[in-house]
């Protein structure tokens, strides 16, 4: 069923429904104004790619999750709907669409299918819309039980409204209206903003100052949405009201033999927003996107005014938290020790607010699956050399401290990078946590093993920190690799996971060799065949998540991409799912 579904929908259910539902159906009486098509501005765009390039991936999908004959079934499907005529006059080579338009007063709801043929077209769906009706030349209605609409033939397009004078001086090229959208996206959905009548797009505003003015909270929870959200939150509806499109769009690439998500938006060029939209500067943490890690995550960003101001304020409530939790917590009674930490507070506080103001976000982490874990993160800090002081002058308190960890200072050093380690028994961190003994044990083992190792590292202006015996080499590994790759990484953020190794872990017990960091896995009952499909995918290598964070002309985009691993589990999972299939908790 769940095949059929997707068949309908993609390829016959489309037409057909462009043909039928181009909006709120309106009464055959009703009035309505015919306007000059010169005023009207697109407010929704919908893009669907051409049947060809449908095809084509729909192909790709059922080769890659070992279901060669998907897209046989597809024709199959098409072939009994429309009466073993196929989709006879189509254009299967150019995209189709629809259109919300506005004047500013009204709004005009239009749909477009390429044709060669429209009378073949119609012979093919009559099924689902029946006979139309021929209400002048070139023009039908069609009747369904759904309610009518309105069909105009000029210059190889299917024109679809759901008023006939909205069929009047139509657009020589709709293909126009989807921009680049069919050459990007399977489906596509833009909105533009600047677009919607601006009462209508004013009142929204307003409607979004109160909401966020009048947010939920109080005392503590009320402050911190502030910080988040100063000025109750009219950067934030300004912000909106200088957005110019947000466009969603999703894309099975067959040539690419990937899968992918966007979020893109875009500022009105000359606002503030679109200037907030700078590409990323040269990074000195491009080294943590390590291909064979099991997950990555590199970020190197410019920070508006806004932002700046808002971290700064961030920083320092937080420096008064501390203190005040360390004055409130009793722990230190010596005055000196006090002080110490105290000033160590203080220069923290110091370097972070230096980086803040600095503009700049870079950094990155690394994990690896193993037993211990290694996680290793960097980034870059100003004042650095503060917090390499405060770390030896921390290892000195440690000293007289009872049931402290144990420092080594100045275990290696790699050219101007000087690490330290900090180390203590996993029962003794597990006591000092809190944590229940029983519960957490097998946790603390799997992730630490029986000994917790941080290693750190300071050099000028950077400050490396790692988890696991494995952590130093994998800090070394990764500033060799950052001096190599000074370039920046085009993204203003990736972060890149091994689908394959989580599901492993996900599906198999422990005893089987799941990846450690969280005791036995969840399902220690798993569907056998997605345990399969999990070995099957991991073994590819091509299994990769990649959310991607990009600067475009005046905007941004966000993508989540899947590699050929991601698509394979996408269509066997589709596949399980048909027949009942898949585990618990999937």
């Amino acid at each position: 069923m769940t095949k059929l579904a997707l068949l309908r929908a993609t390829i016959v259910g489309a037409i057909a429904t462009l043909l039928l539902s181009t909006g709120p159906q309106a009464s055959a009486a009703e009035p309505s104004r015919a306007t000059s098509p010169a005023t009207m501005k697109p407010v929704v765009v919908v893009s669907l790619a051409s049947y060809d390039e449908l095809h084509a991936d729909i192909d790709f999908l059922g080769k890659a999750s070992d279901n060669p004959d998907l897209v046989n079934g597809i024709d199959g499907l098409i072939a009994i709907v429309t009466q073993l005529q196929g989709l006879a006059g189509l254009d299967k080579t150019r995209p189709l669409g629809a259109a919300v338009r506005s004047d500013g007063v009204q709004f005009q709801m239009l749909a477009f299918v390429p044709v060669k043929n429209i009378k073949q077209l119609f012979s093919a769906l009559s099924g689902a819309i029946g006979v139309p009706e021929k209400t002048g030349e070139h023009q039908w209605r069609i009747n369904t039980r759904a309610g009518s609409a309105f069909v105009k033939e000029q210059g190889g397009w299917a024109f679809v409204a759901q008023l006939e004078d909205h069929l009047n001086d139509l657009p020589a090229d709709p293909g126009a209206l989807l921009a680049e959208l069919p050459q990007h996206y399977d489906l596509a959905v833009r909105v533009h903003v600047q677009g919607i009548p601006e009462p209508l797009r004013d009142m929204m505003l307003d409607q979004l100052k109160q909401k966020l003015a009048t947010r939920g909270g109080s005392g503590a929870k009320q402050s911190l949405a502030h910080r988040l959200l100063p000025g109750d939150g009219k950067q934030t509806a300004e912000a909106i009201g200088q957005l110019d499109s947000v466009t969603l769009g999703w894309s099975l690439d067959a040539a690419g033999r990937r899968t992918y998500f966007d979020v893109s938006i875009t500022a009105v060029p000359g606002s503030r927003l679109a200037a907030d939209a700078a590409a990323p500067q040269p990074s000195k943490m491009a080294g943590f996107l390590l291909p064979d890690a099991t997950l990555s995550l590199h970020i190197d960003r410019s920070l508006p005014p806004e932002v700046i101001k808002r971290n700064l304020a961030i920083v320092e409530s937080l420096k008064r938290a501390l203190l005040k939790e360390i004055e409130d917590s009793g722990v230190l009674t010596n005055d000196d020790d006090k002080a110490k930490v105290n000033a160590w507070v203080d220069q923290t506080a110091a370097a972070l607010a230096a980086t803040v103001r600095s503009g700049m976000t870079n950094g990155g982490l690394v994990s690896f699956d193993g037993s211990p874990l290694t996680l290793a993160a960097g980034f870059a800090i100003e004042q650095s050399d503060k917090l390499d002081r405060v770390f030896r002058e921390a290892s000195e308190l440690a000293e007289t401290a009872d049931r402290a960890p144990q420092f080594k200072l100045d275990i290696d050093k790699l050219g101007d990078v000087r690490f330290h380690r900090v180390t203590m028994p996993t029962d003794e961190l597990i006591a000092l946590s809190g944590a229940n003994v029983d519960e957490m044990a097998d946790l603390f083992q799997r992730t630490l093993g029986n000994e917790a190792q941080l290693t750190v590292g300071f050099g000028p202006g950077r400050v490396f920190a790692a988890l696991g015996p494995e952590g130093l080499p994998t800090l070394k590994k990764v500033i060799e690799q950052s001096a190599k790759t000074s370039d920046s990484d085009d993204a203003a953020l990736r972060v890149r996971l091994a689908l394959g190794a989580v599901m492993q872990w996900w599906l198999k017990p422990a005893s089987e060799g799941a990846a450690p960091g969280a005791g036995a896995a969840p399902a220690q009952s798993a569907n056998p065949i997605w345990a399969q499909v999990a070995d099957e995918v991991a073994a590819g290598g091509k299994d990769h998540l990649i959310l991607t964070v990009s600067p475009i002309a005046h905007g941004l985009r966000v993508r989540l991409e899947g590699e050929h691993g991601v698509v394979k589990a996408l269509g066997v999972g589709l596949k399980l799912m048909a027949v009942g299939g898949g585990p618990a908790g999937f």
